[in-house]
């Protein structure tokens, strides 16, 4: 069964207060009231007796309806509140509703006074309604700050463990590698000349390995070159290894914004930096094309494949799935164990 309503009544007539429960009871208003004639009372019923509606005069000594109002919308209430007064001005009347009372009623036609309070409280539901749902989507917004901030946190910190194993397991040693050569070279100089060429050779292998390392640390410079130039050069350092396709189709290099390039570019990057580590592939082949909407590429291996399912929760893969999303594109990942993967990427041109 529903609450009665509550009705806290701001009057200073007490003959007016009866009249008002009178004329609700007549028309079989399930409610309870209670009446308070200053601005301490009604300050203490606001946080104690916790109304469903204000009824308010605009005449008390100390208070009137608009300081009254004031209070009530103070504390983000959405309480309506509706004003029960002798004769006012039209410019009184515009007034209290621009500042946020749900009704006003004259006390010469209080026969109005049931439907307008439950047309109060109608407004006020919604009112309330619409301020939830844009708290909610500020709430998620800042939800979705905190997630990208976190991706953001991780892929950095992923990016310094990547620098921080090249830097180590390739170059440290090829380095490591010369100083030793060039020791033995020191202590038999004239008969080790080929010693000399060995560090020459791996000198050149650790100058091109930093070249490397240089090219996936640093975002190409796409104002001086195009994105499928540097999609080559990226392919490049993966050919030694692999067969790597690489088909473009109907590329339109000018139509495609900066920022859209270097994310497709990070994409394409991250994939085959997995492929390269986990996939065993032997082959991989890589598609890029674009219309005037939108621009897609296609990147397949033949590798041992894996569990979409489970790998979705992965860093790299989400990594891929947050860099479309703020240029409104999609991603999806198509893999089953010992069938290879297929990423599709699709980001639209024109927002």
């Amino acid at each position: 069964m529903a609450e009665s309503l509550k009705i806290l009544m701001l009057e200073d007539d007490n003959t007016d207060a009866e009249i008002i429960r009178r004329l609700l009871n007549k028309d079989n208003l399930d409610f309870e009231s209670r009446h308070v004639m200053d601005k301490e009372s009604f300050v203490s019923a606001l946080n104690e007796y916790n109304p469903d509606v204000i009824l308010a005069d605009n005449s008390l000594p100390g208070l009137s309806a608009r300081e009254a109002l004031e209070i009530v919308r103070n504390r983000s209430s959405h309480v309506p509140f509706i004003v029960v007064t002798g004769s006012v001005s039209e410019e009184f009347a515009a007034n209290i509703i621009k500042l946020g009372a749900d009704d006003y009623i004259l006390k010469d036609r209080m026969t109005r006074l049931p439907v307008a309070i439950a047309a109060a409280i109608k407004q006020q539901q919604i009112l309330a309604l619409a301020v939830k749902a844009q708290e909610d989507v500020i709430r998620h917004k800042i939800e979705r700050q905190k997630e990208v901030s976190r991706i953001i946190l991780q892929t950095q910190e992923r990016e310094r463990n990547i620098l921080g194993r090249e830097l180590h397991d390739n170059i440290n040693q090829i380095l490591a590698s010369v100083s030793l050569k060039l020791g033995y070279y020191v202590e038999e100089p004239d008969n080790n000349l080929e010693i000399v060429e060995s560090c020459r050779q791996t000198l050149e292998k650790a100058i091109a390995e930093t070249r490397k390392l240089s090219h996936m640390m640093v975002m190409p410079s796409f104002s001086q070159s195009s994105l499928k130039e540097e999609l080559e050069i990226l392919i490049g350092n993966y050919a030694y290894k692999k067969i790597v396709q690489f088909n473009v189709t109907d590329i339109v290099d000018a139509t495609i914004p900066s920022p859209i390039k270097e994310t497709l570019f990070r994409i394409a990057q991250e994939q085959l930096s997995n492929i390269a580590k986990h996939a065993s592939a032997g082959t991989i082949a890589m598609q890029l094309s674009n219309s005037d909407n939108f621009i897609a590429m296609v990147i397949r291996d033949d590798g041992i494949g894996f569990d979409v399912g489970q790998k979705r929760k992965g860093i790299g893969l989400t990594n891929i799935f947050s860099r479309v999303e703020p240029y409104n594109g999609t991603a999806s990942m198509e893999s089953t164990p010992g069938n290879g993967c297929t990423l599709s990427v699709k980001i639209p041109l024109k927002h």
